[in-house]
């Protein structure tokens, strides 16, 4: 019987051929599977990356928005801090000075911030102030350049530049740089008063000495001088010490005299109990002691401050 002939042997023949069969099949569905998956990894990883690059475009623009934005803010908080300085400006000058005329240079217009028109109780203009309000953390000397401009636009008298910063090398709250009043915000009014007195003083002398300007000139370039300003800076120095002063002598005041009172309260109320221990022992017998308390000081009233 030969090999083909058995049947065994022809099933085993059928199986080994069916095993290789099988076999070549999936060899060739894992190659067709991993070729396919690499395709599709390819391609997710394609979608990925652009899914990413996406993602990562959104998130630059949300940054700049962000970036661009804080800026705003930042410039918007600036010029609100800047307005609010004007406003106290112009409220403080109005609330200073009822017959003055206060004109508020609105946005957008040329010209300072306020332009100060000094009158008389009759309405007599005597000059004009102009004021420019700069709250910055940061000097520039542009803002002198512009409020010279301004000054001369508006044929003001002075020019005064409120500022929270002052130029390099300038450390008191009060000078003149180039015939310009730079001042700290807390020292506006008596600013102004001084320089409206001199303004009103010179206008007296125009009056009272016609065609005689040499005395309103000599007037003026002192009012307009460091001299001045250092006088002016002396006698505001001199305000503030003494009010620092004043402050120190009324508390050291208050507390002699809450000292004084105690020892006042103590003494009172000690001849009490001696009076009270006396007409005790002595069972009424020295009548002249019920109108002893009389004589106690009476309660002193508390100082105002």
């Amino acid at each position: 019987m030969t090999w083909n002939a058995c049947p065994v042997c022809r099933g085993i023949t059928v199986q080994i051929a069916w095993n290789t069969q099988e076999l070549d099949l999936q060899r060739k569905l894992d190659a067709e599977l991993k070729k396919l998956s690499s395709e599709i990894g390819q391609r997710e990883a394609e979608r990925f990356g652009l899914v990413e690059a996406d993602y990562k475009k959104k998130i630059e623009d949300a940054q700049k928005a962000n970036e661009d934005l804080r800026r705003k803010l930042e410039q918007g908080s600036q010029q609100l801090h800047g307005e609010v300085l004007e406003l106290e400006l112009e409220h403080a000058l109005a609330a200073s000075f009822h017959h003055d005329q206060i004109e508020e240079v609105k946005k957008g217009q040329r010209g300072a911030d306020v332009i100060h028109t000094v009158r008389t109780s009759n309405g007599e203009v005597c000059g004009k102030i102009i004021w420019e309000a700069k709250r910055a953390e940061n000097w520039s000397d542009k803002w002198l350049t512009k409020l010279k401009d301004d000054q001369q636009e508006a044929q003001a008298d002075f020019a005064v530049l409120v500022t929270t910063a002052m130029p390099k090398g300038v450390t008191e709250p009060l000078a003149m740089v180039g015939d310009v009043w730079l001042v700290s915000p807390h020292l506006v009014r008596p600013v102004a008063e001084t320089l409206r007195v001199g303004l009103i003083e010179i206008n007296k002398l125009r009056l009272v000495n016609t065609g005689r300007g040499e005395k309103m000139e000599l007037l003026f370039n002192y009012l307009s001088s460091p001299t001045f300003a250092q006088k002016v800076r002396t006698v505001l120095e001199s305000v503030e010490a003494m009010r620092h002063d004043l402050e120190a002598e009324k508390r050291a005041m208050q507390r002699i005299w809450a000292k004084r009172q105690g020892q006042i309260e103590r003494v009172t109320n000690t001849m009490a109990t001696v009076v009270g221990d006396i007409n005790a022992i002595a069972h009424d017998a020295i009548p002249e002691l019920d109108s002893i308390d009389q004589l106690a000081l009476p309660a002193s009233t508390e100082v105002d401050a």
